[in-house]
């Protein structure tokens, strides 16, 4: 049984993209150039890590390393699991 964070956050997600696609569209119409995140993450989307070790059900030494891979932000000096990230490298999307 899917929970509901889990339909949220993939809800949240396929908005996401779809957003970033109408936001391509419109700036390829009017010859705008699209304007670059400062970050690839969203403060939105993300999670301590114990949290995310509890709702991906993974042990938190590997949620760290993969925020260190790529898949989170270290801000003040902890980590920051990105749910989107996740559930991709998770394959839930």
């Amino acid at each position: 049984m899917t929970s509901p964070l889990a339909i949220l956050d993939h809800l949240i997600s396929e908005q996401e993209r779809t957003l970033a696609s109408l936001l391509a569209l419109r700036a390829e119409m009017t010859g705008e150039a699209e304007e670059p995140e400062a970050e690839p993450f969203r403060d939105v989307d993300l999670i301590d890590t114990a949290t995310a070790s509890e709702r991906f059900a993974l042990p938190i030494e590997k949620v760290r390393r993969w925020c260190r891979e790529g898949c989170g932000v270290k801000r003040g000096g902890r980590h920051l699991a990105s749910i989107p990230h996740f559930r991709q490298r998770l394959g839930l999307e």
